[in-house]
């Protein structure tokens, strides 16, 4: 008997897919290239991996790692005005691209579309709750917060369920 199409593992294509998209990114992150754009663009895919790890029970403990990293690099980013990483914290953006590609080969279609969707829903509302993006232009007394900065707190079950 055959899996019905939704029970079936995500094809090779797709999975080449997913995996380029966040193999671009975390590139940028180690090779020094990112700017703020990539590295909201890597959160954001974070956030969709997190949600996969939860519903799928895989890769959690790294993927949770990842989420306090990127909550350092926003804010050392939104304090320096660059997108910077230590030597170890490239090796735990390497790990969690691994990491990433295992949820991917895990993950059956059904199970995918639902996180998709879940990220499509929820990714858009966060970033309206955001502040703008901090403009050096602008002059100190403009602004008596960080702008930009998301919560300093990891992504947890609680924070994306």
């Amino acid at each position: 008997m055959s899996k019905s199409r939704a029970t079936q593992s995500l094809g090779s294509r797709c999975l080449r897919e997913l995996g380029l998209a966040h193999i671009i990114l975390a590139d940028a992150l180690v090779g020094g290239t990112a700017d703020r754009q990539a590295l909201w663009e890597w959160m954001a895919a974070l956030l969709t991996w997190s949600r996969a790890a939860q519903v799928s029970g895989i890769g959690e403990a790294e993927i949770e790692e990842l989420s306090s990293l990127a909550v350092l690099l926003t804010q050392r980013c939104e304090a320096t005005g660059r997108v910077s990483l230590s030597n170890d914290e490239k090796d735990a953006v390497r790990r969690g691209s691994v990491v990433m590609d295992q949820l991917a080969a895990a993950l059956d279609r059904k199970t995918a579309r639902a996180v998709a969707r879940w990220a499509s829903e929820t990714i858009p509302r966060l970033v309206r709750q955001q502040p703008p993006p901090h403009d050096s232009r602008r002059a100190p007394s403009q602004s008596s917060t960080s702008p930009g900065v998301p919560p300093s707190r990891p992504i947890s079950s609680s924070s994306v369920a």
